[in-house]
């Protein structure tokens, strides 16, 4: 059990330094696949750790995680789901 915790604990810490992140992101730092990553973060939405923002952006560079993304060259041909943490965190 402790190592969720600490897991929750990494990703709070990510989501922190870039303020805003996706799926993709959050796999690639922490390293772990995105399934694993992906159960984790619904459980952090749902008990309100997080909160997720779905959006999709024309250009490039209105879009907040523009210098981490691998679309950096092209518009986004999808939306995306973003994350940052909520007020809810106690730390």
């Amino acid at each position: 059990m402790r190592s969720n915790i600490r897991l929750v604990e990494d990703i709070v810490k990510l989501i922190r330094e870039y303020r805003v992140v996706n799926l993709d992101i959050i796999s690639s730092k922490i390293g772990l696949p995105k399934p694993v990553i992906e159960k984790i973060i619904e459980k952090m939405v749902e008990d309100e750790v997080i909160e997720v923002q779905i959006v999709s952006y024309e250009e490039c560079g209105k879009c907040p995680i523009r210098n981490l993304c691998a679309f950096s060259s092209k518009p986004c041909e999808k939306k995306l789901r973003l994350y940052r943490v909520t007020g809810n965190l106690e730390t």
